[in-house]
């Protein structure tokens, strides 16, 4: 009895130690609630807001980047070449480390006096993000386009045995963790960067209403600037050609097609080719792959056509994919059966052929009777009323002089677009083919 009786009291006591503990908890619970309630809770966020303090946040990191993007290139200045002038080197050797190098040290220069505190501006004015790419698009078109020719010249010398333990002893010397590739490429990276960010700042722009004519036209910019230095890097794979790049004008298109030498009677021995189509001329390469897992492909030269002794034959019969281009040379006749990976493929190629056949019939009436041109060419202007962007009646100009837009190819395309051609209004689909032959300055053939 004493137990049960112990028991029962002992539960009895243990019980309203419990309840006083919850009856505490209840107070404890009561007054944070009470507190919550009474405390100032932040503003809720309107969705402009939310985006401007997400715009706000890119921006931020524009910026940071930028500067780490200074001291990287100044690591390669101030420590590489720094050290590299100091060293005792053969004249060849000095040769090759300006290649090696470029022309870093103006990149360099360009973004740590200019750049850079143009984009800083951006953290006070969104817009001046913007303004930066815009006012300076020559200079960075310029710098990075001479930067990315010259890269895949770069990466042979470095990966040379002298110069891989040269570098790597200098790499050691400066006490730098990461290896002299990882900072070149860091020019090509950035470039390209930008237009990311850009996209991300403009979207926000949108969602918050506010003004976004500024970062639009800077965003078509910084689409314009990494695609031309994309072409460049590819046209700087090109070994074995003996005449000179930059005399073929602009890159206006490039891509990979089936190659097959001789005319549509022939059997079709196709292979694998890269062609860069040039203002001035074709050129025509073999696709050697990379000897690393992450390299880059080469191009030998194999063929170039002139443009104005082009001919260009769209269809070839029962072969959709097919065109044939040929050169018309005296001296250097050939005829090519080119096989596309799609027809849509085919479709870009034929409209950027054709364009640029077109330009050089334009450019040729211009040389042959500039007065004639010009009246004609004001008189068209005239009946039309139109203006060009600044407001004024626009003057002829040599084909291939005005900037076309880039627009950024997709992966798996087969070939990749750049400026210079202007696509139909309409499908090409629905234009009428010709089985005849285009030919520079006069048009179509018939056959």
């Amino acid at each position: 009895m004493d137990q049960i009786g112990g028991s029962s009291g002992g539960g009895v006591e243990n019980g309203g130690e419990h309840e006083n503990e919850l009856t505490e908890n209840n107070i404890t619970e009561a007054t944070a609630e009470e507190t919550t309630n009474t405390a100032p809770s932040p503003p809720q966020m309107t969705p402009e807001e939310s985006s401007r303090l997400k715009r706000s946040y890119v921006l931020q990191e524009l910026v940071e980047t930028e500067r780490a993007y200074v001291v990287d290139l100044a690591s390669i200045v101030d420590g590489y070449i720094g050290t590299l002038k100091e060293m005792e080197l053969s004249d060849e050797d000095r040769e090759k480390v300006k290649i090696i190098f470029a022309n870093i040290e103006q990149i360099l220069d360009f973004h740590k006096s200019v750049f850079c505190k143009e984009i800083e501006k951006s953290l006070q004015d969104y817009e001046a993000a913007g303004n930066a790419f815009i006012k300076y698009e020559r200079r960075l078109h310029t710098f990075y386009v001479k930067y990315c020719q010259n890269k895949p010249k770069s990466d042979f010398l470095v990966s040379q045995d002298n110069f891989e333990q040269l570098l790597f002893d200098v790499k050691d010397r400066l006490g730098h963790k990461v290896s002299i590739n990882d900072l070149l490429i860091k020019p090509v990276q950035r470039i390209t960067k930008y237009q990311l960010m850009l996209s991300d700042i403009l979207k926000y722009t949108h969602r918050a209403n506010d003004r976004a004519e500024v970062l639009e036209r800077a965003h078509d910019v910084m689409r314009v600037v990494p695609k031309a230095c994309d072409d460049m890097m590819q046209v700087g794979r090109l070994q074995g050609f003996q005449g000179n790049l930059t005399a073929q004008g602009r890159l206006i298109f490039q891509g990979t097609l089936i190659i097959s030498d001789g005319n549509i009677n022939q059997p079709f021995k196709g292979k694998e080719r890269r062609v860069f189509l040039f203002e001035q001329s074709v050129i025509i390469a073999e696709c050697i792959p990379p000897r690393k897992e992450y390299g880059n492909p080469l191009y030998n030269f194999k063929n170039q056509i002139m443009v104005n002794k082009m001919v260009l034959e769209e269809n070839v019969v029962d072969e959709p994919l097919r065109f044939v281009l040929q050169s018309n040379d005296p001296n250097q006749p050939a005829t090519f059966v080119a096989q596309s990976a799609t027809s849509e493929d085919k479709e870009q190629w034929l409209i950027k052929l054709s364009t640029q056949l077109d330009q050089q019939k334009t450019f040729l009436a211009a040389l042959v009777d500039p007065k004639r041109y010009l009246a004609n060419s004001m008189g068209s202007m005239n009946i039309s009323g139109k203006k060009d962007s600044s407001g004024s009646l626009g003057t002829p100009t040599s084909p291939g002089i005005t900037p076309g837009n880039i627009t950024i190819p997709t992966s798996g395309s087969g070939s990749t677009t750049s400026s210079g051609a202007i696509s139909p209004t309409k499908p090409r689909a629905t234009q009428q083919k010709s089985s005849g032959s285009k030919l520079f300055g006069f048009g179509k053939q018939k056959t």
